[in-house]
């Protein structure tokens, strides 16, 4: 009224505000699916002009006419929205049963280099045997599984590196789709077959990580942070029950170490997965972690909740003297901001 200008599609305008607060993924969905359905019912007052199109590209033979055509597009469309929004809801649904019996904490590495930090997720994941002792979960002795167990363990426990181990000159959702790979059979994976199924999850998870929009672009050609995202959402197609991250915000500026962090934080919460990520900063751990295990030469010297993290115990897992600073090391933005 205040611009004195004739809205024509006021419904088409209220969903499209609705499509760019939506913050969720379940919540685009419903309002892509609400956009569809509105689109839908419009074709025939809109698109009269065209009901006597008929044949070109795309039609189904050439009685079918261009209204029809746009009109099944859309139907399937809607099919499929609908489809990635029962995923969606099933997914939500495990994760509330999985956090209600999940009471494993985040859990945080901390340590000075070669503390044997990394060591201890390699020898989680069977990427390094042990040389004595064993390592359980769930009663069950990970160091000797040997064959298609051990493959079954690696499947059920996902690393993400500091250095990201992509494909460079392969896209985004390609390099996604490679945590399926532990269960496609060879001659899928050297032509590059995937299942629609797996695409659209591996579109899902991009898009819960808020770089979507990245899925068709080189891997190569994206930030650091970005890097780190598209690696976290190849760990979450394998579908793990642990993730196993490996200083996976050492080579991140402090804007982008954050961002990881909460997306870890937020997989862990939402998943109930367990998370074990192994960190160089003590600020980290404790905003992020529930639990923090301090290491140092391939020993345990402290393991207790964040808060009991204080800098006399900081001392002991780093060995330094009375001038140690954390501040030095950390990469949160407020600490950086006030140095």
């Amino acid at each position: 009224k205040k611009l004195e200008c004739r809205v024509v599609d006021r419904t088409g305008l209220i969903l499209d505000i609705f499509a760019q607060r939506a913050q969720s993924h379940e919540g685009k969905l419903q309002v892509e699916l609400a956009q569809l359905q509105h689109l839908q019912s419009r074709l025939v007052r809109g698109w009269t002009h065209l009901d006597r199109q008929k044949g070109g590209i795309g039609l189904k033979g050439a009685g079918e006419t261009q209204i029809e055509m746009d009109q099944r597009m859309i139907q399937e469309r809607i099919q499929s929205v609908n489809k990635r929004l029962e995923r969606v809801r099933k997914q939500r649904h495990q994760s509330r049963r999985s956090r209600q019996r999940s009471e494993t904490p985040l859990i945080s590495l901390v340590g000075y280099t070669n503390a044997g930090k990394s060591t201890l997720l390699r020898m989680i994941n069977r990427l390094t045997d042990a040389s004595d002792g064993s390592i359980s979960f769930d009663g069950r002795d990970v160091t000797a599984l040997t064959g298609k167990a051990k493959r079954a363990w690696q499947s059920d426990c996902a690393m993400i590196f500091q250095q990201f181990n992509l494909v460079p000159r392969m896209d985004v959702v390609s390099n996604v789709l490679h945590g399926t790979l532990n269960r496609r059979s060879t001659l899928a994976t050297l032509f590059n077959l995937y299942p629609m199924v797996d695409i659209h999850t591996a579109i899902d998870i991009l898009d819960r990580l808020g770089i979507a929009e990245h899925a068709p672009k080189r891997a190569e050609a994206r930030s650091g942070g970005q890097q780190q995202r598209v690696a976290i959402a190849r760990a979450l197609m394998q579908d793990p029950r642990i993730i196993l991250a490996d200083e996976p915000i050492a080579p991140l500026d402090p804007m982008n170490a954050q961002t990881v962090m909460e997306a870890l934080r937020r997989i862990h919460e939402e998943d109930g997965r367990t998370v074990i990520a192994n960190l160089h900063t003590l600020d980290t751990a404790r905003r992020y972690c529930d639990r923090v295990v301090g290491m140092r030469d391939g020993r345990i010297v402290f393991d207790g909740l964040p808060e009991q993290l204080t800098t006399s115990a900081a001392r002991e897992i780093y060995g330094a003297g009375a001038d140690f600073s954390e501040a030095a090391t950390s990469t949160e933005i407020e600490t950086l901001q006030q140095g």
